[in-house]
């Protein structure tokens, strides 16, 4: 019988951990980090902006071709980007420096550290951290999220409800040569999800997570699926014409021909920028 794998650090330990930071810091005691966390804000924002960016993106790797074609062309989009997205992206990149405090608070293995930009074959990318305090010093990516989408992973988990997220987790893995990393999820509203979360499921009492943590362990046939996808993805983007439009549900595009198109799904980030232009041409 083959063992089973132990995570680095239990997850009920990085839970409570992080838990007890809020509930229990004097937030006097981190006035010079957080000083420190606003003189740096800024110049945080714009390496992250100016980070190399390929496509395909790690963080992409199940999205659409089609739609990776158009954007790697410079086609134009059919639609506007929503004004409200631009400050969503900018405080989710800012979130990443206070969840790195948080967690240098919570426990000493906890103490993210930097990693360099990996080569992932393809193209490139960068993790969010690793913890060099902990054995095989496994990556960390954080997410932010709004309500239904980080709901979904709490009750789910991460390969089911957020599988382009594992997908990078696994590619960044393979690049870094780690077993393991930490996914934590925090939702962009909390106040507004837990409203909506207790009505819908008629608990007014419950406090519901502002957070979510989960270890993704590398699997070695997923991550060599990912990156026979991104290669092949690599060629159809530098053709001259646009792939074939590719067919799945909550881009779980590693299984083909499982339901209807992301595109068209109202929950996939408001549906396809190139939706217009990409029936024109067909299937």
């Amino acid at each position: 019988m083959a063992t089973k794998s132990i995570p680095p650090m239990p997850i009920e330990e990085v839970n409570s951990s992080i838990a007890r930071v809020f509930r229990e810091l004097d937030w006097k005691d981190a006035r010079e980090t957080l000083i420190k966390l606003g003189e740096q804000s800024a110049e945080f924002l714009r390496a992250h902006i100016e980070l190399e960016h390929t496509i395909p993106s790690p963080s992409k790797a199940l999205d659409c071709r089609r739609q990776m074609w158009y954007k790697a062309h410079g086609t134009k989009s059919d639609r506007a980007l929503p004004e409200s997205w631009i400050l969503a992206a900018m405080t989710g990149i800012l979130t990443e420096t206070i969840w790195n405090t948080v967690l240098t608070f919570a426990d000493p293995r906890l103490v993210p550290s930097p990693l360099n930009t990996l080569d992932l074959g393809y193209g490139v990318g960068t993790p969010d951290g690793e913890f060099r305090n902990l054995e095989g010093a496994p990556l960390v990516e954080m997410k932010r999220r709004t309500g239904w989408p980080f709901q979904y992973v709490v009750e789910g988990g991460v390969y089911k409800e957020q599988e382009n997220a594992y997908a990078q987790a696994q590619d960044y893995m393979r690049a870094a040569k780690r077993k393991w990393c930490l996914m934590l999820f925090s939702v962009a509203d909390h106040s507004f999800y837990q409203n909506i979360m207790r009505k819908f499921k008629r608990q007014p009492g419950k406090q519901f997570p502002f957070f979510y943590v989960e270890w993704v362990e590398f699997n070695r046939v997923y991550s060599q699926k990912v990156t026979d996808r991104q290669y092949g993805t690599v060629e159809l983007v530098a053709a001259d014409d646009p792939p074939a439009r590719e067919y799945g549900i909550n881009n779980k595009l590693l299984e083909p021909l499982n339901g209807e198109w992301p595109c068209q799904t109202p929950d996939q980030t408001g549906g396809c920028p190139f939706i217009e232009k990409c029936l024109k041409q067909g299937p």
